[in-house]
This record gives structure tokens, C-alpha cells and sequence, in this order.
């Protein structure tokens, strides 16, 4: 059996140590910070990193700086900055505002799913920061991604120390290679 939740890093790391959870695919920029791990060690976990993930600025596709030929990530000062919250299990907020300094802190509309923020980017002239996506499911939400330069995200699993991966596990890490085989310049087709 395989269950699937869409949760952060640290309710990731609850639903692990709750046995609701065998892992946890992970995306942060603090994923090596001594604090995050010395949290894993003291809950019986342990990481492995799997991926560093581009991170792009996300447009709508009829966004007035999608096709500007002199793209600039100042510019984006001048519309809003979709953004949403992470509540961990140990009561504290963490937000990637301040990891991009070109964001007008007076535009910020804040939501509460990376779901909800590509629906409001992609129909309006907000933007978001995040890591790349397929093509084909930018193609199908509508979203242009302009790459930012020298950014990138970490893409790991964190699972219980010392217990070894099932068929199933197995076939879904496989799975998640091949869905970011784009990472790679793997051909989909």
C-alpha cells in the first residue's frame, strides 16, 4: 500500500514518526541547515538528496513581462508576489519572502496552497517563485517560467532511519525519476 499527502517538510516529518507516512519527498533551500537536521536525527530520520531543482519566476502566459525581450527580475516590483505560508508542526511560520529580494513587500497576496497560487498566478498578473515544472503541466496551467539565475532548490526524501525501502516505494521512486527525467533533457516521448 502507498498513501500519498501533500504536506511540508515538517508535517512530512510528523506523518513519519505517526506511521501515517513511509517518506517524504521534500523541497527546500534549507534542507543541510544544522538546525533541520539535527531535527531529523532527534525524530529517528534520515535524508537523502535526490535532486537540485532550477528555480524559476512563474508567469501567466499573457503576462505583460512573459515575452519581454528585456526581462529583468526588477521589474517584477511592480506586481504582486503570490506567496503562502508553511506551518510546521512546531508552531512557526516560514515564508521564502525573504529569499527574493526583488519582491515589493507592499503587493504580497499571501494564500494558503501552492494549488490556490498557480490558479491566481496564471490567471492574473501576480507572479510566484518556484521550482521548475514539467513542461506539459506549465502548458496546461497556463504558466510562462523564466529561469532565475544561480537559485536552486533541493529536491530529497527523508524516511525512518534504518528501515529499508518496500516494492512499492521502489516503484514510486522510480516513477519520480522518470517524472523529472525533464531535469535531465530526457526526451518524454
Amino acid at each position: 500500500k502507498l498513501s500519498m499527502f501533500q504536506e511540508y517538510q515538517y508535517e512530512g516529518m510528523a506523518l513519519l514518526n505517526q506511521r501515517k507516512a513511509d517518506l517524504a519527498i521534500t523541497v527546500s533551500t534549507d534542507l543541510r541547515a544544522p538546525s533541520l537536521a539535527r531535527e531529523m536525527e532527534e525524530r529517528g530520520l534520515e535524508y537523502r538528496k535526490l535532486y537540485d531543482l532550477p528555480c524559476n519566476v512563474n508567469l501567466a502566459r499573457e503576462h505583460p513581462l512573459a515575452q519581454d525581450p528585456d526581462f529583468s527580475l526588477q521589474k517584477l516590483r511592480d506586481y504582486p508576489f503570490v506567496d503562502y505560508g508553511i506551518r510546521s508542526d512546531r508552531v512557526y511560520t516560514y515564508s521564502r519572502i525573504p529569499n527574493v529580494r526583488f519582491v515589493n513587500l507592499e503587493k504580497v497576496i499571501q494564500v494558503d496552497s501552492g494549488h490556490i497560487r498557480s490558479h491566481v498566478v496564471a490567471g492574473t498578473d501576480a507572479y510566484s517563485v518556484g521550482v521548475a515544472l514539467p513542461p506539459d503541466l506549465n502548458d496546461q496551467m497556463g504558466i510562462h517560467s523564466v529561469p532565475i539565475p544561480n537559485f536552486t532548490m533541493e529536491m530529497g526524501v527523508i524516511r525512518r532511519a534504518g528501515e529499508t525501502e518496500s516494492e512499492m516505494e521502489g516503484r514510486f521512486m522510480a516513477l519520480l525519476r522518470e517524472e523529472m527525467g525533464f531535469l535531465r533533457g530526457d526526451d518524454p516521448g
